[in-house]
């Protein structure tokens, strides 16, 4: 009895020992010091077949005839060469139909002149997929990264929603991208059209839109009877000015830039605004410059919603001043103005203006801002 235990310990100990020599990964299957790794274990939807190659990874055994089989009918039958052994899985002897079906295939390898059973599954997956616009820029450590690229309302600007299909063998034939407003919207045809792998964008424009929309677009490719079929989804954005900041022009810095958000010298091309007063007549106005207008705000949403291309539309529709002698506190209006060739709107709201009526102390204050707008967006 003793002398069975002793024997027993041992053999666990030589077990264990054996075991740990290698390194274990669940994604490999093991048996008797061989590994049955596949170079390929994946169908794609768009695919019927499926070139793998078995690599029984040993340091030491030797792999000769082998056998695959599925549910206990042999599939595959082949010799191996250096341990390795290359054949064509077909769709159809595995019944894959769907993205996410999978089947277990058996293998049969003989090692060193005995039959070791081995397994692994095959499975399917997708061959397409879709990113929604983005454009590049570099993180604070200069690493390149991708930042997300929001579709703008009213923006006449195209950005492309980009796809790509690599099925493993099969040539893509046609591919067809679709859209729909609204989870309960109904599908309707952008375009059908080869496919081409210089070619892989659907472009789509806020200006199609309306604001708070949820957009839907897919793409349908087509190899054969076999379909792939991915999607994604946007929301209309609204592409609003920044924080108001604020100013005050005076009699002693009559001058501001309501770009840079500072005083600046009225003889500076970058002054937009300057401080005017007439004490005899009680006024207290200001004055646009260099290529700056204004366009008084009698729409209150327009001023609270802050939304650049509808202020670039009601700028564009409305009477343009350069020059208001007399401000009213609470008057707000429409800034635009140019700059190194680009276009500047905003809002400016006169808050204050002096009522003391002591002649050095003539002032407007107001809340402003004033950003680029970018015809990118």
């Amino acid at each position: 009895m003793k002398k069975n235990i002793l024997k027993y310990i041992l053999v666990m100990f030589l077990g264990i020992t054996l075991f740990s020599c290698d390194d274990f990964d669940q994604e490999i299957n093991y048996y008797d010091s061989v590994k049955l790794d596949l170079s390929a274990s994946k169908f794609t939807v768009l695919d019927s077949e499926l070139a793998t190659t078995i690599d029984f990874v040993s340091e030491s055994k030797t792999v000769t005839d082998v056998v695959v089989l599925m549910d206990g009918a042999s599939l595959y039958t082949g010799t191996a060469s250096n341990n390795t052994f290359s054949f064509t899985l077909l769709r159809s002897d595995l019944g894959l139909d769907a993205i996410g079906d999978a089947q277990r295939i058996y293998v049969n390898a003989t090692v060193d002149g005995k039959v070791k059973e081995m397994y692994t599954t095959i499975s399917m997956t997708s061959a397409t997929s879709i990113k929604d616009p983005f454009y590049e820029d570099v993180d604070e450590d200069g690493e390149d990264i991708e930042v997300s690229d929001p579709i703008y309302e009213l923006s006449s600007v195209v950005k492309n929603i980009t796809y790509k299909v690599s099925p493993k063998t099969s040539t893509v034939g046609n591919v067809k991208a679709e859209v729909k407003v609204g989870e309960e919207g109904t599908w309707a045809d952008l375009w059908t059209k080869p496919y081409s792998a210089s070619d892989l964008n659907i472009g789509v424009k806020g200006s199609d839109y309306m604001l708070g929309d949820t957009v839907f677009v897919r793409l349908v490719a087509f190899v054969g009877t076999f379909t792939d079929t991915v999607s994604t989804s946007f929301m209309l954005s609204e592409y609003l000015l920044g924080d108001v900041a604020e100013g005050m022009v005076n009699v002693l810095k009559p001058g501001y830039d309501l770009v840079g958000d500072s005083i600046a010298d009225v003889a500076n091309p970058e002054c937009t605004i300057k401080f005017t007063s007439n004490f005899a007549q009680l006024h207290q106005g200001i004055t646009a410059l260099n290529s700056t207008g204004l366009v008084l705000i009698t729409d209150e949403d327009l001023m609270e919603e802050g939304n650049l291309p509808l202020l670039k539309v009601a700028y564009d529709a409305g009477t343009v001043e350069t020059v208001i002698a007399n401000v009213t506190v609470g008057d707000k209006y429409i800034v635009k103005t140019t700059r190194d060739a680009k276009d500047y709107y905003g809002t400016l709201e006169i808050t204050a203006a002096n009522d003391t009526r002591v002649e050095a102390d003539d002032f407007v204050s107001f809340h402003a801002v004033v950003e680029e707008y970018d015809i990118e967006k």
